[in-house]
């Protein structure tokens, strides 16, 4: 049996109030599925379908990975129309480029390549995972996106992010959204 997961780096509640209550600045017509408070979380690295009996052997290398890391802060960038303005699918609450979190995401995956399901090939069709090195919370999913003419996002302060822990993240689909369930966590 198969379970969907990825690797999630969690949000302090204080965070998580601001990036949930940030629906009150959107005036939209369009449907959008908001994320719920509880799934606000920074994605380190999506791994799609693992079979569950890899998932011991997973968690050995997720321990090691966090042995060998150092914590860092993630800078708060802006709120943003994400992947870009001209192609608002989601609304983001980005961070700023940072050489740290790369190096994590870069570890992660070079470490974890074995366990990754087919999400993606590279220039010479090998397979890779989806790899993320713009760290970012998913605020929302823009259900209707062409109908959209994207304004202007509030910015709004929001505190700087400590890293120190990632979590095994199981996502089950549902027809109410996403269902997460942590499976392991790791401190560093």
């Amino acid at each position: 049996m198969k379970k969907r997961l990825f690797i999630s780096i969690p949000i302090p509640q204080s965070m998580s109030d601001v990036f949930a209550n940030y629906k009150k600045n959107i005036n939209i017509q369009n449907d959008i599925n908001w994320t719920k408070k509880d799934n606000l979380h920074v994605t380190l690295l999506f791994l799609g379908d693992i079979e569950q009996e890899a998932i011991a052997k997973l968690v050995e290398n997720l321990e090691a990975i966090s042995n060998s890391f150092k914590p860092f802060y993630l800078k708060f960038d802006q709120f943003m129309w994400a992947p870009s303005v001209d192609f608002p699918r989601m609304i983001w609450g980005k961070f700023a480029s940072s050489e740290n979190y790369s190096k994590l995401v870069d570890l992660t995956t070079k470490s974890l390549k074995q366990f990754f399901g087919i999400n993606a090939k590279n220039e010479n069709n090998n397979l890779v995972p989806h790899v993320e090195h713009v760290a970012h919370v998913t605020l929302a999913r823009i259900k209707d996106f062409n109908k959209l003419k994207p304004m202007p996002l509030k910015q709004e302060k929001v505190e700087d992010l400590f890293v120190c822990e990632f979590n095994l993240v199981e996502s089950e689909l549902g027809s109410d959204g996403p269902s997460y369930t942590i499976i392991s966590h790791f401190s560093f």
